[in-house]
């Protein structure tokens, strides 16, 4: 059955056939199909048995039909639909390879009935149609070598967009080889980055390994000619190096010319070893004796004029002060006074600023070059002037 008859697109004959023994034609009327009805020539029957429709569906009946034409062209038996069981009604579709065989000639068609699981068979009375030519085909000739032309023009474009089409895969085919090829180079190549890598490792570790059996032979060798040495005697032991000492003046010598009581004509002229310990002796209290000097000769501190006690320029090292005239004193009242400056180094400071007619101690700190000085403050302030 041609989907086509879902949709309504199809040429439908309705006939009754009886299931009598008479010689009666199905039908008197002209049917009539062209051999251009494909799987459109439908014919559709309603089967009775008298004045009653006969029942039949696939559990109870086989159905087959079968066509003659006149100019010999047959078909196999055709199967046929059951469209309504209760009602008898069956139908069928005409081949379109018979149609065109059988063009302008009368077809014969006959309806065979058959028992489910039984011989009975019952052979319903003949029908005929008449199958002409469709006007299409007898189109000219003139006509039909430029349908030719058309159809070998659109031949021709369907072989380019086939050509074209070979062509993107062709060019795809080479891009997978060339991508391929890539792969396999950079496997080839990262293959190669390992096996050098690994080549370097291992040459790096026998440079390694003989650097240093290199240095442990080295240090046998040594140690072997130290042995030697001392096996030989060539090395100085502790007997020889009291021996060597053995004219340096001890220090038990030295303890017991000093505890002697001596008068200067007992005194000899001193060796080069007691020479060279009074130096150093001398040396050493010479540096002793000479500190820092934060007084004249008189016992006076020093005065210095016009010092800015804001950015306490000139005033770098310990020592005590009296500060005449300074240039931002703390104290606005009077600004003579005492300036005591204790310095651990050119960073870290506290300076102390005393004016001379009072009771006030004014404090200032530098603490380090990145904070520096900080302001001057009364720490005096509670008590009274």
């Amino acid at each position: 059955m041609s989907d086509f008859s879902k949709d309504g697109i199809y040429k439908e004959a309705k006939l009754i056939a009886l299931d009598e023994p008479r010689l009666v034609p199905i039908t008197n009327e002209q049917l009539v199909f062209y051999n251009l009805d494909i799987n459109t020539a439908m014919l559709t029957f309603q089967l009775k048995k008298g004045i009653y429709p006969l029942q039949i569906s696939k559990t109870n009946a086989d159905i087959h039909v079968f066509f003659e034409s006149t100019n010999g062209s047959q078909t196999d038996k055709v199967n046929v639909e059951f469209v309504d069981s209760l009602n008898g009604v069956i139908r069928f579709v005409v081949d379109n390879e018979f149609l065109s065989a059988a063009t302008d000639t009368w077809v014969t068609g006959q309806i065979y009935l058959t028992a489910v699981g039984r011989a009975d068979t019952v052979v319903l009375n003949e029908f005929q149609f008449y199958v002409k030519d469709a006007l299409i085909n007898k189109i000219g000739a003139d006509i039909k070598i430029k349908t030719i032309r058309q159809i070998d023009q659109l031949v021709m474009d369907v072989r380019k967009k086939v050509d074209n089409e070979m062509k993107s895969l062709t060019k795809l085919k080479d891009v997978r080889i060339e991508f391929d090829a890539f792969v396999t180079k950079s496997k080839n190549d990262l293959n190669k980055i390992i096996n050098d890598t690994k080549s370097d490792i291992n040459n790096l570790k026998d440079t390694a390994e003989k650097s240093i059996n290199s240095q442990i032979e080295r240090i046998r060798n040594e140690s072997d000619e130290v042995i030697k040495k001392i096996n030989a005697g060539d090395v100085v032991d502790h007997s020889d190096l009291d021996n060597a000492l053995a004219t340096y003046v001890k220090n038990s010598d030295f303890k017991t010319e000093l505890d002697k009581k001596a008068n200067t004509s007992d005194i000899t002229e001193p060796s080069a070893l007691e020479k060279m310990i009074s130096d150093k002796i001398d040396e050493r209290l010479a540096k002793v004796a000479t500190p820092h000097v934060f007084t004249d000769e008189n016992g006076y501190i020093p005065r210095i004029e016009n010092p800015d006690l804001d950015s306490m320029s000139g005033i770098d090292k310990s020592g005590f002060f009296y500060a005449y005239a300074p240039v931002n004193s703390p104290d606005t009242e009077n600004d003579n006074g005492y300036l005591v400056v204790i310095a651990r180094s050119a960073s870290y400071k506290k300076v102390l600023f005393m004016p001379f007619n009072k009771h006030t101690i004014y404090s200032r700190n530098k603490l380090g070059t990145t904070t520096g000085w900080g302001k001057w403050k009364n720490v005096t302030s509670q008590y009274s002037n």
